[in-house]
């Protein structure tokens, strides 16, 4: 990653028919300031063009998300994000549907880091895309279990 300027970190957490989890990272420079409200209407096209999403077709980007240790479970079906001690936020996110895929929950933060300890664990019908907009980080653990259709 290039310290003189920002990155945009495109986390694929994909699991289906007996895989696991199959984890993409992609680098490339970001959009500017945008709008929580929608897709940001002055987002820049990456330098790449990610198969699966439009990255300025995502939310504008929540707040970092930081895992600290203990269990967290994201639900794809609804977009939750439940904590060690059960509390739930929603992470701003977009159901995306790319052609010849499956539909996906695509979470949409500036930062992403799973700490020591801490285990993410994805379930729902949909495959998830994190798109962190600055870096991430994973230290602990991230388990993806998704069935389509399921």
């Amino acid at each position: 990653m290039r310290a003189a300027r920002a990155a945009a970190i495109a986390i694929a957490l994909v699991a289906a028919g007996g895989c696991r989890a199959v984890v993409e990272l992609v680098e490339s420079d970001p959009a500017a300031e945008v709008d929580a409200a929608g897709p940001d209407p002055t987002c820049q096209p990456w330098s790449f063009a990610p198969a699966t999403l439009d990255p300025c077709a995502l939310p504008a980007p929540g707040p970092a998300l930081t895992l600290t240790a203990g269990t967290w479970g994201y639900d794809t079906n609804s977009g939750a994000l439940t904590d060690p001690a059960q509390d739930v936020t929603f992470p701003p996110s977009a159901l995306v549907m790319p052609a010849g895929g499956p539909e996906l929950r695509a979470v949409s933060i500036a930062r992403f880091d799973v700490g020591p300890g801490a285990v993410l664990r994805v379930s729902g019908k949909r495959p998830l895309v994190v798109v962190a907009w600055s870096d991430a980080s994973i230290a602990g653990a991230v388990d993806a279990t998704s069935r389509i259709g399921a």
